[in-house]
């Protein structure tokens, strides 16, 4: 079995050679409100790369490709550990080698590759070679149902060969560069022009044709707007095929504050001195909205959302809201100074809303380190966090859990297991501190980048949910 991880340089080396510089996949900050909670890698990128290591497993002939099919079934995120499981057989004719791999992250798969090769001892003729320098960096187009359904297009072939060779040195000797260049070309075409901006690839199924090709022809063949799925049809040199890709949701947007102040008592917070960690989107987002809208004083935590958290800020004090953001990673084991050592400024509430992306795991598979993961959020940091805020006198904490303890989705099993262990560890520390009060209340499902599917759901409104949560929360506020 082979093990990869890849980095945001290998990012970036790939995003060059194919020309998808999709955000998805190279804007860390953007993606972190995307579907996936953080850049994903390529899934052409991982397919190359899969058949790039199975290529030396029969010998040193040079091929073409015959078929090639992919399926994308989960994501695989930026830094993760890649597993690949690889067979492949020699077919009659004996001329024919059929290759299969998958990948797993975790133990979950989340890719499966199947390619048949014809070892060439005379190599078809191409009627013209690809352009040897990169393709021209292009913004992610943004369409509507009616274009996307509309949608076809072509795109001329690149392949700087020092460049391929690099990241595939054995497909780059061994493959004819039209075909190289064509599947290279596929991840443009999604992630670019179709459907674009907002594009999951799914699939994609190639076969060898006899045609006269010299560049890739799209057209999308069905669209499917319940789920958002677009059939794509491909004519490439000495190929067709089709690719599969799903329309994911842009970045889910909370209401503005002065929204907010008319939804809110002007003084039911008053007195409120309220710490948010993990406040610069999605639930804590509206928490602060809500607490300052109310006459809270806020003070919001982010780690890498620094755009994110100051334009929170800049929407509350433009209407006369008490906020302020600061950096502060939970994997440190100390708070900012700035948060805990004014004495004029002791939090008398803290809210916790960090969160890592809530990947669901493998149905009947349990990932330690999965689970690992989300105690490091839920539990130790939350722990690390409680211990110096009630030494300096805070004691109303707010931890938020999760109705999925009660629904129990098989494929969840890590998350819940976390969020019950949370849910214990809370009530032991408000039994070993006098006079400390932890609330827990199992939030369902709502609307946040966190929750977004691609065939969308029917999330709740946070925003009624979290009033109500609040109102009991801080209740009766001390005018010290």
């Amino acid at each position: 079995m082979l093990e990869r991880i890849f980095d945001p340089a290998d990012q970036e080396a790939f995003a060059r050679l194919s020309g998808d510089y999709n955000p998805i996949h190279m804007d860390e900050l953007l993606a972190r409100r995307l579907l996936f909670g953080a850049p994903v890698v390529h899934g052409v990128h991982a397919m190359l790369w899969c058949l790039d290591a199975l290529c030396p497993s029969f010998d040193e002939s040079e091929l073409e490709l015959l078929s090639l099919k992919a399926v994308f079934s989960k994501p695989i995120v930026v830094g993760e550990n890649v597993c690949m499981q690889q067979s492949a057989a020699r077919l009659a004719p004996e001329s024919e080698v059929h290759v299969r791999a998958k990948l797993f992250v975790n133990g979950t798969a989340v890719a499966s590759i199947s390619a048949k090769f014809r070892v060439a001892a005379i190599r078809t003729a191409y009627g013209a070679q690809p352009e040897q320098s990169f393709p021209r960096k292009v913004s992610s187009r943004a369409l509507n149902d009616a274009q996307l359904s509309a949608m076809s297009g072509s795109l001329s072939l690149h392949l700087p060969i020092a460049a391929a060779a690099i990241l595939f040195p054995t497909i780059v000797r061994r493959l004819p560069a039209m075909q190289i260049a064509a599947i290279l070309a596929t991840t443009r075409v999604v992630g670019v022009y179709c459907p674009g901006l907002n594009s999951v690839f799914s699939e994609l199924e190639l076969s060898w044709a006899e045609n006269t090709a010299d560049c890739v022809e799209y057209c999308v063949s069905s669209f499917d707007d319940r789920f958002g799925l677009a059939t794509i049809d491909l004519v490439a040199p000495r190929m067709t095929g089709q690719l599969g890709a799903f329309r994911r949701p842009a970045p889910r947007q909370q209401r503005g504050y002065a929204e907010f102040l008319t939804l809110v008592e002007p003084q039911e917070f008053a007195g409120c001195r309220a710490l948010l960690v993990g406040g610069s989107r999605g639930l804590g987002e509206v928490a602060a909205k809500i607490l300052c809208a109310g006459g809270a004083e806020v003070r919001l935590t982010y780690h890498r959302g620094a755009q994110d958290a100051n334009n929170i800020v800049a929407d509350i004090t433009a209407s006369g809201g008490m906020a302020a953001a600061f950096q502060f990673d939970i994997s440190e084991s100390v708070l900012p100074a700035v948060l805990v050592s004014e004495r004029e400024w002791i939090p008398t509430h803290a809210l916790y809303f960090a969160t890592p992306p809530i990947l669901s795991g493998r149905k009947g598979v349990f990932s330690q380190q999965l689970f690992n993961r989300f105690g490091d959020y839920f539990i130790s940091a939350f722990n690390r966090i409680f211990v110096q805020l009630n030494a300096i006198g805070t004691r109303r904490f707010l931890l938020p859990s999760s109705s999925y303890i009660d629904e129990m989705p098989p494929a969840m099993a890590e998350y819940i297991a976390a969020k019950v262990a949370a849910e214990d560890a809370a009530r032991i520390l408000e039994k070993s501190n006098k006079g400390v009060a932890i609330a827990q209340p199992r939030l369902p499902r709502l609307a946040t980048d966190q929750t977004a599917t691609i065939a969308g759901s029917e999330d709740g409104d946070p925003v009624p949910v979290l009033l109500d949560e609040l109102r009991r929360f801080v209740g009766t506020v001390s005018r010290e």
